[in-house]
């Protein structure tokens, strides 16, 4: 058969063309002439059919190398028996007085063809000194059921087998067998760990005489009963997974692995290396080696059991270490490397009341709702007074925001490790080990009033997020009349938001996460609260010190957006407080503070470093943004989107002591000159943002909505210097409407509604904000046309969706800013003296490329960037083949007919 060009070129040879000249009539074309290519209209309409058929043979190569390659092949069942070696042992099921194990540990779930199991490692009692050995424990679960079920080894459901030699019938197992089992088609595998001294020849024991083995169980059914029943086991050889001289006792994690959505089989894993300290990794079977192997290297050194999920086509392990919290971990790469990037969580769990020690495993799953996927964890939480008994809590994270659904184990209950599995038919059951007299059985539960509030709570994330993202109304949320925006906000790393809901000494996150507490004469509004009168002020607890932490991330970085407007000037030459983060040492000492004085002037604290004065200014009853920024000891204020201070905090403090609460105005008990100050729309981010996000914010900001129907608007000839330029008149004439859905202290925020807000608000051009004052508008040549109405299509992730003019700002910065705003270097402002430029390894995140492009995780290592760039590379190629052929199609027809 030709090629396709060889064929073009022999049609060439034989036929000439026909040409139409200008007069419409047709000659033919000499010998001598250049031919040009002809094909006829039989070749032509024969051809086609072969390329289409050329295109969609390729783009099935092209699913296949995919569905190789592992971008394809969810739900596939595989075989992991597959390299893996027969084991000369037997399961033999205990009965009567065999069966006399008194404790079950290591739980897990399992779903097998439609039945969801509960199965567990039954330890023995105490023989003589001696334990006699260890079992396997199954037993079923109803999951039409509800409420809780308590199991024990001797209940007539459970199934107790164990491992016995296949020639001798000696029993094998007498240590920890720490089963871990993965669902894979209509059976369940179980990876446990079994020892022996090491013999001769021995291949698939390490050097002390550890072994991986791997069951099959299926599904069966005796007397109306279903049961699992375990089958052939295999030695999973360790050259095969790769295991080096480094680790011994490899063995499974514990809990249920995870199949990827590229059809890869994940089990967690842990093992000692030889100076005795325990890691943790994870084991998968290469569906394209048909072969087990290690990722390749440990995570997690002095840590150990294991959990692991699938979370949005990544895989997140979070895992107990001896610090005293869970330290979690994702993988881009289905399991093959571990790398940190799921710091905004990490370390959020204790595993103690005092956060010491080893911990217990957590229940880690991961559910789907209004097609966002979060995670679901269960771990104990420890109160001091009940002497280290444990309620197990439900958490949900969607790996930024933290929220405790509560406790869902009995008040009665010492809940330790636990495991967690959302079925088929939609129910969340959670199994939990139940210490009682130095025993342990289990509990089945099933959560129903918990996963309704979970529900709850993701919805409104989505809602809130929507809402900001677009600035417009959503089904329960209307941004605008609450003055929470403008335009656009960013929620790419917003994890916090305190703006007008007040519920007695409460004033209540919008994300539904950690809410702050007044004290002192406190007044809400819409969008915000005025503190009036001597010690009137709030605390943020975002990290207060106790077992968990659901903002631990403020110890790397953080950035703090908040609008103030300060009402009076101060009669004394006190500073006042506006901002202070506060530590949780005896002396609640002030890390970094900001503060305002008599004279119109800012002031900065921090700690071990004095006080100063900026040249920044502020003016009464002017809406002001204040951000506060740390990174890794780094610290940064801007004011209106400007820089006014950048220091490094030296002291050790953070090293010994961690940060409690963010304080706002005054103190309870502080004597404080009395003083009148509005604070609203308080933001808080889990990562540094840049001085563009920064102008972007201000630009979306709104003023200060009162309930008297008052609010702020600034005429043309109030905008100074140094004022809020960019905030448009008519953001702070905007009606009060509320949102329905809140509570009352929201709703009822006044009657004019949102009457007051001038036609022009809605209306931006594509240059800017059409609303804005005179003074603001005609700064500089372009005014604020590089913030388009497009700020307002924000898309879903990331920084691609700040608005092309904000996020390709060229070497002459934004002209709306002054010169030392828009020229910046390639960490901060060069208007900045030169310790400003010379920060630590946060680095910038408003550099260019790979800095600026900072996921909701936090800034993620240099490796794992460039592995995600490759595994974004070779999808794309795979998804966009198609897409190339027929290009290609498209211009072989062109050249036919032209």
């Amino acid at each position: 058969m030709l090629s396709r060009v060889a064929a073009v070129k022999a049609h060439r040879t034989h036929n000439r063309r026909r040409v139409t000249g200008s007069s419409g009539g047709r000659r033919e074309g000499r010998e001598s002439e250049p031919q040009r290519p002809s094909m006829s209209r039989h070749l032509f309409y024969s051809a086609v059919p072969l390329l289409l058929l050329f295109v969609v043979m390729m783009c099935c190569c092209g699913c296949e190398a995919a569905s190789a390659d592992g971008s394809s092949g969810e739900g596939k069942a595989v075989d992991p028996f597959h390299g893996t070696k027969p084991a000369p042992y037997e399961w033999h099921e205990m009965t009567g007085s065999e069966a006399a194990a008194d404790s079950l540990r290591v739980p897990s779930l399992a779903e097998v063809a439609g039945g969801v199991f509960a199965v567990a490692e039954a330890q023995c009692s105490e023989r003589d000194g001696a334990c006699g050995h260890a079992a396997i424990a199954t037993t079923h679960i109803e999951t039409d059921g509800g409420g809780s079920k308590a199991i024990s080894a001797m209940d007539a459901g459970v199934s107790l087998v164990e491992l016995v030699d296949a020639a001798s019938g000696t029993i094998r197992t007498r240590e920890r067998m720490q089963p871990t089992t993965i669902v894979s088609g209509d059976s369940v595998y179980m990876a446990l760990g079994d020892y022996e001294k090491k013999t001769s020849g021995d291949e698939a024991a390490d050097a002390d005489g550890w072994r991986l083995l791997l069951t099959r169980g299926t599904l069966t059914e005796d007397g109306g009963q279903k049961k699992i029943m375990w089958g052939d086991i295999r030695a999973v050889d360790p050259v095969a997974i790769g295991l080096t001289q480094f680790l011994k006792r490899v063995i499974g994690g514990g809990g249920s692995g995870v199949v990827t959505k590229n059809g890869y089989l994940v089990l967690p894993m842990q093992a000692v290396e030889k100076d005795g300290r325990s890691v943790v990794l994870s084991m998968r079977f290469n569906i394209r080696m048909e072969a087990w192997e290690l990722s390749s290297g440990t995570t997690g050194i002095n840590c150990k059991e294991p959990s692991i999920a699938n979370l949005e086509g990544n895989l997140i392990l979070i895992t107990s270490c001896a610090a005293g919290y869970y330290e979690v971990f994702r993988s881009i790469d289905s399991g093959i490397s571990w790398d940190m990037s799921g710091r905004p969580i990490t370390r959020v769990w204790g595993n103690s009341y005092g956060r010491k020690g080893y911990g217990v495993r957590c229940g880690l799953t991961t559910v789907t709702i209004e097609g966002r996927e979060v995670l679901l964890v269960t771990t104990p939480v420890y109160l001091e007074e009940k002497k280290g008994r444990g309620r197990l809590h439900l958490w949900v994270t969607d790996g930024a925001r933290v929220h405790d659904a509560g406790p869902i184990s009995d008040a009665a209950d010492d809940a330790a490790a636990g495991s967690l599995l959302y079925s088929s038919g939609g129910g969340l059951i959670s199994l939990y080990e139940n210490k009682s007299e130095g025993s342990y059985g289990l509990v089945a539960v099933h959560v129903t009033t918990q996963l309704e509030r979970i529900e709850t709570v993701v919805k409104r994330w989505q809602e809130l997020d929507e809402a900001l993202r677009t600035c417009r109304p959503t089904a329960t949320i209307d941004p605008v009349r609450r003055g929470m925006c403008i335009r656009s906000i960013l929620t790419d790393g917003l994890v916090g938001y305190l703006s007008g809901l007040l519920a007695g000494s409460e004033w209540m996150d919008e994300y539904l996460c950690v809410n702050a507490t007044v004290h002192g004469t406190v007044r809400g509004f819409s969008n915000g609260v005025t503190f009036e009168g001597p010690g009137a002020g709030a605390g943020w607890p975002v990290a207060r010190s106790g077992q968990n932490q659901p903002y631990h991330f403020l110890h790397k970085r953080f950035t703090l957006v908040v609008m103030a407007v300060i009402h009076d000037e101060p009669k004394k030459r006190t500073p006042i407080p506006l901002i202070r983060v506060v530590m949780d040492d005896n002396d609640r000492t002030v890390l970094f503070g900001v503060f305002y004085t008599h004279d119109g002037r800012w002031m900065t604290v921090i700690h071990g470093g004095g006080r100063q004065i900026l040249s920044s200014g502020w003016d009464p009853e002017k809406p002001c943004q204040v951000v506060l920024r740390h990174d890794t000891g780094h610290w940064d204020l801007y004011i209106n989107a400007r820089a006014a201070y950048l220091g490094t905090y030296k002291g050790s403090l953070l090293q010994t002591n961690s940060i409690s609460h963010i304080q706002f105005h005054g103190e309870s008990g502080e004597v404080a000159e009395s003083s009148h100050l509005s604070l609203f729309n308080a933001r808080l981010y889990n990562r540094r943002l840049n001085s563009k996000h920064m102008r972007w914010l201000m630009v979306g900001e709104a003023g200060p909505k009162y309930d008297d129907g008052s609010s702020y608007s600034a005429s043309a000839s109030e905008e100074g210097s140094r004022g809020d330029s960019s905030m448009p008149a008519s953001a702070s004439e905007e009606g009060s409407g509320g949102d329905s859905s809140m509570p009352a202290s929201a709703s009822e925020e006044g009657s004019r509604g949102d009457s007051s807000m001038p036609a022009s608000a809605s209306e931006e051009g594509s240059r800017g904000d059409s609303s804005m004052p005179a003074s603001a508008s005609e700064e500089g040549s372009r005014g604020d046309s590089s913030m388009p109405a497009s700020a307002s299509e924000e898309g879903s992730g990331g920084d691609s969706s700040m608005p092309a003019s904000a996020s390709e700002e060229g070497s002459r910065g934004d002209s709306s800013m002054p010169a030392s705003a828009s020229e910046e270097g390639s960490r901060g402002d060069s208007s900045m003296p030169a310790s400003a430029s010379e920060e630590g390894s946060g680095g910038d995140s408003s550099m260019p490329a790979s800095a600026s492009e900072e996921g909701s995780g936090g800034d993620s290592s240099n490796s794992e960037s460039s592995s995600q760039k490759e595994s974004e590379e070779v999808s794309f190629v795979h998804e966009n083949v198609s897409w190339v052929l027929l290009l290609l199609l498209g211009l072989w027809v062109f050249a036919a007919l032209y």
